[in-house]
């Protein structure tokens, strides 16, 4: 056996037999390496190749997007629920439908304009597990955007998080709140609030007209 190619993202060295050409093992990696480029955009939902996006990678933490208008139209997207689910001070998972992906965000209340700060912000730790039996790592991020901060997780076999939540007015700490995702199951805890979560991979019930919920 031959080793034509490099190292490239998602995979390794290319193993082509010794009697195949130059040429021809080029064009099997570039078909192979094309492959293994292909992502499912998360805001518009088309496939789309890595290598040729804005400025030459995907956008978005995990490279989900394939532009920035689609990264900034779903944030809204996910933004505006959060927003409609919730109230000042609370926490919202929500588990999107076709993605790979998962959604923490917090409703951190109005700016004051005399204080020029949010009312609540949010101190959050995330617990991930990428692959089966492997390491555990901790992320550590603090949520104070106006009305509404989000942070993106992919939906690993183990994703954990937990917040506390802190009173910008009376500088005190009033709740810890948190969720497991295992297996694509979430459960959640808290002390003072418990997250609010909104999986969309199933039909809510009150979406349902009446006569479907009995």
């Amino acid at each position: 056996m031959l080793e034509i190619g490099r190292r490239v993202e998602g995979g390794g060295l290319f193993v082509v037999a010794a009697h195949v050409t130059k040429s021809e093992a080029e064009r099997i990696r570039q078909e192979r390496l094309a492959l293994v480029c292909r992502e499912v955009c998360a805001g518009c939902r088309q496939v789309f190749d890595r290598r040729q996006v804005p400025e030459g990678r995907p956008i978005g933490y995990y490279g989900q997007y394939c532009s920035e208008p689609c990264r900034n139209s779903k944030e809204q997207e996910i933004k505006d629920l959060a927003l409609q689910k919730s109230v000042s001070g609370q926490v919202v998972l929500i588990i999107d439908a076709d993605d790979p992906y998962c959604y923490v965000a917090t409703n951190n209340g109005p700016r004051d304009k005399e204080h020029q700060h949010s009312h609540y912000s949010f101190k959050m730790l995330t617990e991930t597990q990428e692959f089966p039996d492997s390491k555990l790592s901790l992320d550590y991020c603090f949520l104070d955007r106006p009305i509404v901060s989000l942070s993106t997780q992919r939906l690993y076999p183990l994703v954990r998080f937990a917040l506390v939540r802190i009173d910008s007015y009376a500088r005190s700490m009033w709740a810890i709140v948190g969720a497991t995702m295992e297996e694509g199951i979430a459960t959640s805890f808290g002390v003072g609030s418990v997250p609010i979560i909104i999986d969309l991979r199933t039909t809510r019930m009150d979406s349902l007209p009446e006569e479907k919920r009995a």
